[in-house]
C-alpha cells in the first residue's frame, strides 16, 4: 500500500487519549538505533509493504480512568506500565498507530488480562525463541490471545519463518552482530511474529479497526 494511503487513514490526529479502550493495540517505531531499524526494514520487505515502520507494540488496559500498556520489554520482561511511560521513550511519533478493539471480542478481555497477570515479570526474550517461557513484544500479544480465545485464531497468519535480511544486506550484518552477543547463529527460518505482522493481520480482521485516536507525543 502506498504511503499516501497510510497517511490518509492512519495519521495521528491531535486528539485525546481518552478514546483509548481496554484491548486496543498500540504500535510504535522505536528510535533505538540499528536494531530497531533492522526490525522495521526486514519486516517491511517480508510483507512487501512500504509503511508503516513498526518495531514495538503493546496492549491497552484502561482501569479507573487510568490508561496502562501491557508489553514485553528488555530488563523487566512482561509488565504493565502507564501509557505516558510507554510514549515517553524515544519514538518516531508519526509512525504511531492504534487499532481499536471491536465489541465482538470484548467479552474475552477479563480472561486476557488475567492471563497477562499470570505472565507478569516473565523474562524478556532477546533471541526470539518461540518455544521457551520468555516473551518478546509481539509474541506476548499473540500468545495471550491464543491462550484465551484460540478459536479466533487472531494474528495466526502473521506467524511466519523469521527473516533477517538477505545474506549480504546491511540488515543481516546488524543481526549477525546482535546474535554474536549470545554466540548464536541467526535463527532465520524459525517461527516468529513481528509488530508489523500483527498490525497488518489485525487491520484486515473484523475484530479491530484502525483509527486516528492517539495524539502525537512530543519527545
Amino acid at each position: 500500500m502506498l504511503p499516501t494511503l497510510y497517511s490518509i487513514f492512519f495519521s495521528m490526529a491531535l486528539t485525546s487519549t481518552a478514546s483509548l479502550e481496554s484491548g486496543d493495540l498500540i504500535f510504535v517505531s522505536l528510535d533505538c538505533g540499528s536494531t530497531c531499524q533492522a526490525i522495521e526494514s526486514v519486516t517491511l520487505k517480508q510483507f512487501q509493504v512500504t509503511a508503516p515502520s513498526l518495531s514495538h507494540l503493546g496492549l491497552i488496559e484502561k482501569s479507573n480512568s487510568e490508561i496502562w500498556v501491557w508489553e514485553a520489554w528488555p530488563g523487566p520482561g512482561v509488565q504493565r506500565i502507564p501509557l505516558k511511560d510507554f510514549l515517553d521513550r524515544p519514538i518516531q511519533a508519526p509512525n504511531t498507530r492504534v487499532l481499536k478493539i471491536q465489541d465482538e471480542i470484548k467479552a474475552h478481555l477479563p480472561k486476557l488480562f488475567e492471563q497477562l497477570r499470570t505472565w507478569q515479570t516473565k523474562a524478556y526474550d532477546p533471541i526470539f525463541a518461540w518455544t521457551d517461557s520468555s516473551f518478546y513484544c509481539s509474541e506476548l500479544i499473540f500468545k495471550a490471545w491464543r491462550e484465551v480465545a484460540p478459536e479466533l485464531q487472531l494474528f495466526s497468519e502473521a506467524v511466519l519463518p523469521m527473516d533477517f535480511g538477505s545474506p549480504l544486506s546491511s540488515e543481516r550484518l546488524v543481526w549477525k552482530q546482535y546474535f554474536d552477543r549470545w554466540y548464536l547463529n541467526i535463527p532465520a527460518g524459525r517461527p516468529g511474529i513481528s509488530p508489523l505482522g500483527i498490525y497488518l493481520s489485525a487491520k484486515k480482521s473484523p475484530y479491530f479497526q484502525s483509527k486516528p485516536s492517539l495524539a502525537n507525543h512530543p519527545n
